[in-house]
Order: C-alpha cells, then structure tokens, then sequence
C-alpha cells in the first residue's frame, strides 16, 4: 500500500534517483521551441519549487492539500492534464537533426521527467489525504516532484529558462491589479519583445 511507504520507499518508487545531475539534450537540435511554450511550465516550476520549501511545515498541510486536491480536479479539464500537454507540445515544437532513435530517447526522457514530476505531485496529494500524514513521506514526494521538474529543464537551454523567467517577472510586474491577465494598458507597459511574445503565449496557452 501507498500509505505505508517511508521516504526513501516512496522516491525509488516514484523512479527518481537519490542525485539528479544536469545533462544535456540526447538529440541533436536544430531550433528550440519559442518562449511562449516554455514560459506557463516554467510557473509550474516555480510552484514547486515553493511546494518542497513549505513541505517540512506541518501547519501549512492544508492549504497545500486544497490546492493539490484542485490540480487534479476536473477531470479531464484538470490542471494536471493541462501541464502533461503542456509538455507534449513543447516536445513536438522542437526541432531535431539527429537519428530517429536519438529522437525517440529524447522524447521519452522528457516524457519520464514530466511524469515523474506529476507523479511526485500526486504522491503528495495521497500523503497529505492520510488522516495523519507522515512527514517523511510528504517532504519525500514533495523533493521526487521538484527535482523531476528539474530533470525537465535540465534538458532545456539554460538562456531559454533564463527568458521565461524574465518574461514571468516583467509580466508580473505589469499585472497591476494582480488578476492573473494582463489588459491592454498593462500590456503596453511591457517592453515590445515581451508583449509580443505574451501574446504568443495566450494565443498558444491561453491566460
């Protein structure tokens, strides 16, 4: 069973090795995918990046199980199955020149990155739904889904993350009433790349 897994339990099972090294591309590529597809996971990231530093914090357990329980809500709508197409895509924009083989490791790897990072999440999810959470176990999933994460980007350019980030904190920035969606005078408040590229971001992914 599931709830009777420790820490060290939970990580093997969840696939993740004890030390995640950075690493580069198993493919050759051609040209990367636009900033738009990268920056909405790049949220993601941070997220959980936020979620492994509040795990070790009992008092903060419900709220971090409200907001688990809504991500995987919605069926088919739901928040998880939005970040796993949100891979897929960003996956079949790049493009390669190499042998199909080194194509098709590529894309498994980053497939495996992304799952074991929503399966870090859900892990986090059954622990915190115990009556008594372990604490080993939560803080456990907790580093599986942000190191996962981590895999994820380790297969992207360093200068294409720096981007994302550059556009989330100047597209924060402009979000003057802090409604998540920028308006048109909040748009034209960013710089003209940045504003072209946010569009292309909600026209691909939406607000």
């Amino acid at each position: 069973r599931r709830g009777l897994l420790g820490a060290a339990a939970a990580t093997a099972a969840l696939g993740v090795p004890p030390s995640i090294a950075a690493r580069a591309a198993a493919a050759r590529v051609a040209s990367w995918p636009g900033i738009e597809y990268l920056e909405p996971i790049f949220e993601l990231k941070l997220s959980l990046d936020a979620l492994a530093a509040i795990a070790p914090e009992p008092s903060r357990w419900p709220a971090l199980k409200k907001r688990l329980d809504a991500f995987f809500g919605g069926g088919p709508l739901s928040e998880r199955n939005y970040f796993a197409g949100l891979s897929v895509q960003y996956t079949n924009a790049i493009k390669y020149d190499d042998l199909d083989f080194a194509v098709k490791v590529d894309k498994q790897e980053r497939q495996a990155a992304i799952e074991n990072t929503l399966n870090g999440m859900d892990a986090l999810k059954q622990a915190l739904a115990e009556s008594a959470p372990d604490a080993e176990r939560v803080v456990a999933s907790a580093k599986v889904a942000k190191e996962s994460m981590q895999c994820w980007f380790f297969l992207v350019p360093a200068s294409d993350v720096r981007e994302a980030e550059r556009l989330f904190v100047a597209t924060r920035k402009a979000d003057a009433d802090r409604n998540g969606k920028l308006s048109t005078s909040e748009l034209a408040t960013l710089e003209p790349a940045d504003a072209a590229r946010w569009r292309a971001r909600v026209a691909l992914m939406g607000d």
